[in-house]
Formats: structure tokens, sequence, C-alpha cells
């Protein structure tokens, strides 16, 4: 395992938490959160998680959305039906924006879903995202059949700006 470089920025997820817990960012040394304005908001009434595994999974709200582990993507879940309380098949609505905001459109998406805890997926184990007209993707049919944490990886790529992973954390009854 490597360790962390003491001298180096702190990474997002920090970044994200310790926003969330200071309440404010007034007053906040501007280097230290540099990607929240990068990564501010994709749009008014977007929610960032700062979830970042099994054991802090997501409270649902539209507008969800989690920046991807290389900075490169974030990824918005707007909708879910239906919403993720309970084993069921759902079909999800997102939209992918790059670091300035901006809405991606023409990308590469899909999704993985799995249970970390007890080491198994979906059958099919990866659902394609189709995009829609309107510039927003949608997972059909993703198939969370057992209660417990399911980690929901979304993989974006683009020829462009490269690949990123963003993950969704849900807790089904």
């Amino acid at each position: 395992m490597m360790t962390p470089d003491p001298t180096s920025r702190p990474p997002l997820r920090s970044t994200l938490l310790l926003a969330l817990l200071l309440g404010t960012l007034s007053g906040c040394s501007p280097d230290v959160f540099d990607h929240i304005e990068l990564f501010g908001p994709p749009m008014p009434g977007a929610t960032a998680s700062t979830s970042v595994d099994i054991t802090t999974p997501d409270a649902y709200v539209a507008n969800l959305y989690k920046v991807g582990d290389n900075e490169v993507f974030s990824v918005m879940l707007t909708a879910s039906s239906p919403l993720p309380k309970y084993t069921d098949v759902y079909d999800w609505t997102l939209q992918v924006f790059d670091g300035e905001g901006n809405p991606l459109t023409g990308l590469a998406m899909e999704a993985e879903p799995t249970m970390p805890e007890h080491g198994h997926g979906t059958f099919p184990l990866v659902t394609d995202a189709v995009e829609e007209p309107s510039g927003v993707y949608t997972l059909p049919q993703l198939d969370l059949f057992m209660a417990g944490v399911w980690e929901v990886e979304i993989r974006v790529t683009n020829t462009d700006e490269g690949a990123d992973i963003s993950r969704f954390y849900f807790d089904l009854e």
C-alpha cells in the first residue's frame, strides 16, 4: 500500500468531506478547494455526494452527482425509477459533465453493479448506457435483486478527454 505524500493537496473526496463538515467554504484556503470550484454542481439543484465506499452509502436525491476517480468527468444521477430503496429492477437517467460543468455527449458509458461485501454482481455483469437525443443517458434494467449495499460503478470513456469511473452506493432493503 502506498503511503500518501503529506505535502500534496488532499484528495477530492477528503476535500468534499471537509467542506461538508465545515458547512461553508468561506474563509478556506483557495488552493485546498480548487477541485470543488472545478467540479462544482454541474447544474442548479445538483447535490454532490461525499460517499466513497460501502460504509457510507448515498442518500438518494434527484441530481446526485459523483466526481470520477480521475477527476475527468462528473456523473449526475438525474432520475431513478423506482427510487433506490428496495430491491428491484431500476432504470437510471444520467448526465455527464466535464471539469468546467459542461454537459457532454457522444460518450461510451457502462454500469457494473456489484455487492462488494458479497463478492458478486448481476447478470448481465455490465449494462451499456443508451444516449438519448436530448444528451442524457439511460441505464436500463439494472437488476439490484438483493438487500444490502450495492456499488454501481459507472465507466465513462471519451476519445478527447479519456476515461473515468464514478461510483454510487445504495443500501437497499
